[in-house]
């Protein structure tokens, strides 16, 4: 979903300024993007508990990609051998393998019964077990329903193709596309699926076969993947390329319904993400990698993550120096105002493209409500409008009452009285907020003939996410902040005669600004993310099906994951154009092409807005250096350069901080066309480096006569002490005969206006015996991935995770983890007995 920041303080003759106000409205953008998304929308981090559990395992020797190109052949034929040696041993240990990871990683996707997976942990092949998790598709909200193209509608921009009966063009550059499935008969993908045609193929990793199209039924659980595939096909940089140069998509379906939490959500699981990245850099498998995609596109996220071993990060490095160019959305879980931000999973890894979202070009929907009696007058405004667009409207208002005060709407009940007489027919209803879906309480209001609703955030900060309107929005809704509602309580609640005025505000152009709902940084590391931003709202797309009378379907797509897609298509054609250039070159360009947009921090934008690549003359791997090496006053700054056009030259490095003339580092260095050089400058102390810039420019007397041969932005890098707070004490229970362990891990908490998050890895469990005996061994054997925050419940068994039987006597029970700073962090339980 969409979130809209709008001023929400109540007006009247005595209420506080708009500049008093301004402090509060600055804290508000955040407290609404991570509000709604932990509360309704947030990925769920595991799969619900089964018999069996899923996890994948990685080897402790290299994939394929990592041996040198003239050795890979034979590397094949090691990861396999070694791979099936391991099978059967996991096969002993009841071990079903649904996906073997060769390419980018070494290891295998399993499903395996309760309670084996530190088993598999102790093989001495094995690296690490990390428990299979969830990514969703990068969308703020959900997909508007589609409208039916006009017949002969060319909106987007549709690169040149062949034709189904040309014969194969040679091999172009292609994009490979990690998402929901996709229907490429649609003609702003191509029209078909083939080697003639734009979506020449790909993988599907859900029903195991070699079709991407997205299962129809209902089409809105799968159109992210046609959305996104259309926003690269069809983008305007594309254009104008001739039919053999024209990029190709290979699609790799990894989205399915996934009953979580009570409910069917589109998700992909990591196991399944990962054998897409493995197909992707090898399509046709033959351990060779020439066939490998000139850009990979991931178009899902998870955030708060951080600090723990992730395949998927590890495996996208991997494809980074495959020479792809990794681009992945930021994600859209708001900023959190806090020392850690909300970017996370692949968006924080280091050799991917983090794209964030600019918000709309046009205001948001916001409106007025009034209602006077005699001198008492309340004016609210403006109030964020969402749902159902809104013409005009006159009528009393309600307050349904629920069992504890103000009614939520969440039962259609709750807007009858004990005969099944509406209370709100004809009327604006108010209610309260919490508890369930906007959507859902505006359709119970509806259906009871409510003519508008207004959502009372009474203990809130009157902040709401913003929707756009659509047949599943029954009438217009609007949020109240705390004191709007109390102020619309007080003058109406005891006189149902009178009657309020809703009306909705003209939007207009908007100024340049981030999104609320994108993912900022830093990350749990301290890294600068994401590294640009790009338009993210209402972009026009295909969507998959047809209209009843044949037209193909188009939707707007809002979130963070349109925005990596526009990126990802600038990035395709800058490898066309220039098809000398590296991976990390394409990254270095676009991030020091990036325009810096007014009032914006780094952490929310990176570089810049998405602009055109610059022609320069030098490279900077990473395009946003992090220094946080502190050497008696002194900070270091560690990077590497690489000369992409014209001949051998000498070039200082300078560093420009605000307001200050530019600093020469080092001594001056030698660079040659296509020679990578590493870079390990001294930043003098007390420099304000937060905002500098590196400068590498030609060598002169004044830097400032000379065209600099490349920038790069430095973020001062802070790694946060891990709270104490994020592990609990492990509380024991036992009942029945069963004993079992209680305890949080993690943190992820609002603390007044900011959000608080801290993930924690390499979670252990031990039993503890007396003074100086060794500690039993329970569980978390190289279990080294992030542990989402929340309440962990364990049944203690009889056996240890070894096999052997647990003596019995008194225990301690102690849980150990680390945080995302690296730091140790242990818990003991009190004393227990085990017989």
């Amino acid at each position: 979903m969409a979130f809209l920041l709008v001023s929400t303080p109540a007006i009247f003759a005595d209420s506080a300024s708009e500049e008093e106000a301004i402090p509060e409205l600055r804290a508000l953008a955040g407290a609404a993007a991570w509000r709604d998304s932990l509360e309704a929308v947030r990925v769920p981090a595991l799969p619900p508990p089964s018999e069996t559990e899923s996890a994948i395992v990685l080897l402790t020797s290299p994939a394929v990609s990592s041996s040198p190109a003239l050795d890979r052949l034979n590397a094949w034929a090691r990861v396999a051998a070694e791979q099936e040696q391991v099978a059967a041993t996991l096969a002993g240990l009841g071990v079903t393998i649904n996906f073997r990871y060769r390419v980018l990683v070494n290891g295998f996707g399993v499903r395996a019964p309760i309670g084996r997976l530190d088993a598999i942990a102790r093989l001495p092949e094995v690296e690490a077990v990390i428990p299979v998790s969830y990514l969703a598709p990068a969308e703020a909200r959900p997909l508007p329903l589609p409208e039916a193209l006009p017949t002969g509608s060319s909106t987007l921009p549709a690169p040149a193709t062949t034709a189904a009966s040309d014969a194969p063009t040679p091999r172009a550059a292609h994009v490979a596309l990690i998402d929901a499935g996709i229907d490429p008969t649609h003609p702003w993908l191509g029209g078909g699926l083939g080697p003639t045609f734009q979506v020449i193929g790909g993988a599907d990793l859900i029903d195991d076969d070699e079709d991407p199209t997205a299962t129809l039924q209902p089409p809105s659980a799968e159109a992210h993947g046609t959305a996104m595939a259309a926003l690269v096909l069809s983008s305007p940089v594309l254009a104008g390329l001739p039919a053999t140069s024209v990029p190709r998509l290979l699609a790799y379906r990894v989205v399915a319904p996934e009953l979580v939490d009570g409910r069917v959500r589109p998700l992909a699981r990591t196991d399944r993400v990962l054998a897409a990245l493995d197909r992707a850099v090898d399509p046709n498998g033959d351990g060779e990698f020439s066939d490998r995609p000139e850009v990979l596109l991931v178009g899902l996220a998870r955030g708060f993550d951080g600090g723990g071993l992730d395949p998927i990060a590890r495996a996208l490095r991997q494809a980074d120096r495959l020479d792809s160019v990794v681009v992945v959305p930021a994600g859209n879980d708001g900023p959190s105002f806090g020392p850690i931000g909300t970017v996370g999973g692949v968006a924080a890894a280091q050799a991917v493209l983090s794209v964030g979202g600019m918000a709309g070009a046009s205001t948001p929907r916001t409106a007025d409500l009034a209602v006077a009696t005699g001198p008492t007058r309340a004016e609210l405004g403006p109030l964020p409008l969402l749902g159902a667009d809104l013409s005009g409207m006159t009528a009393p208002v309600r307050f349904p009452r629920g069992g504890d005060g103000l009614a939520t709407g969440n039962d259609p009940a709750e807007f009858r009285d004990a005969a099944g007489q509406s209370l709100v027919a004809g009327a604006i209803a108010v209610v309260a907020r919490g508890g369930g879906q906007l959507v859902d309480k505006a359709r119970n209001a509806a259906a009871a003939g409510a003519l508008g609703l207004a959502v009372w955030d009474q203990e809130g900060s009157g902040a709401f996410p913003g929707t756009a309107p659509g047949d599943d929005w029954p009438i217009p809704v609007v949020g109240l902040g705390p004191r709007q509602g109390q102020a619309l309580w007080e003058v109406t609640a005891d006189r149902p005669e009178l009657v309020a005025v809703l009306s909705p505000r003209s939007t207009g152009a908007a100024t340049p600004q981030i999104a609320a709902f994108s993912s900022r940084g830093p990350t749990a590391d301290g890294r600068l993310k994401p590294d640009l931003v790009a338009g993210s709202v209402d972009l026009l797309t295909a969507f998959p099906g047809r209209a009843p009378d044949g037209r193909p379907l188009s939707t707007r797509l809002s979130g963070t994951s349109g925005a990596a897609a526009q990126v990802a298509a600038a990035a395709l054609r800058l490898r066309i154009d220039r098809p000398d250039l590296r991976s990390e070159d394409v990254r270095s360009l676009l991030v020091q092409a990036a325009q810096p947009v007014p009032g914006a921090g780094d952490i929310d934008q990176g570089a810049g807005i998405l602009a055109d690549p610059a022609d320069q003359a030098v490279a900077i791997d990473p395009p946003i250096i992090t220094q946080r090496r502190l050497v008696d006053g002194e900070k270091r700054v560690n990077f590497a350069v690489r000369k992409l056009t014209g001949g051998e030259g000498r070039y200082r490095v300078y560093l420009e901080a605000l307001g200050a003339d530019p600093t020469p580092l080092g001594n001056p260095i030698t660079l040659k066309p296509g020679v990578r050089v590493g870079v390990e400058m001294t930043v003098p102390g007390g420099s304000d480096t937060y905002r500098a810039r590196v400068l590498v420019v030609a060598d002169a007397p004044n830097p400032d006569l000379v065209r600099p041969a490349a920038a790069a932005s430095v973020f001062a890098g802070v790694v946060q002490p891990t709270p104490g707070t994020a592990l609990g004490t492990p509380v024991v229970l036992s009942r029945d005969g069963v004993t079992e362990v209680r305890v949080s891990v993690g943190l992820l908490a609002r603390r007044e206006k900011a959000l608080a998050s801290a993930p924690l890895h390499g979670v252990r469990l031990w039993l503890v015996r007396g003074s100086g005996e060794s500690p039993l061994a329970l569980s978390g054997a190289k279990g080294v991935a992030d542990w989402a925050a929340g309440e962990y419940r364990f049944l203690l068994s009889e056996r240890l995770a070894d096999g052997r039987k647990v003596p019995a006597g008194t225990y301690r029970l102690r849980v150990s983890a680390a945080g995302p700073d690296g730091a140790p962090m242990g818990r003991e339980s009190e004393s227990f007995s085990l017989r």
